[in-house]
């Protein structure tokens, strides 16, 4: 319920914090994703300052998921591949079967 109805202010302080985010990060700016990750902690926090810095120093953690190269992603994803080659190779196959091996499909988590 924190995000329903149009006139919410959860929405405000979701878009509040962002938007501040971005100020914040200007070389970033925003990116697809952001609102995903800034939700749970809004949802935890539901203070606007504490929030922000909280997603902050958490971003500063990710950062590199959110470059334009994002060599972190595919760096992270064929570690992911080769961990679950070892762990289940039956899956892996069935994913290459469907053209999925590469898991662009995990990429949001």
């Amino acid at each position: 319920d924190l995000y329903a109805g149009n006139d919410n202010p959860g929405l405000t302080l979701l878009n509040d914090v962002l938007m501040t985010y971005c100020m914040y990060n200007f070389d970033l700016g925003y990116v697809q994703g952001l609102s995903d990750l800034l939700s749970p902690i809004l949802y935890v926090i539901q203070n606007e300052v504490e929030a922000f810095w909280c997603f902050s120093g958490f971003m500063a953690l990710v950062h590199e998921n959110f470059e334009e190269s994002q060599e972190a992603m595919k760096r992270q994803l064929v570690q992911l591949s080769q961990l679950m080659r070892v762990l289940d190779p039956v899956f892996c196959d069935f994913l290459d079967s469907k053209d999925s091996g590469s898991l662009c499909f995990v990429f949001r988590w």
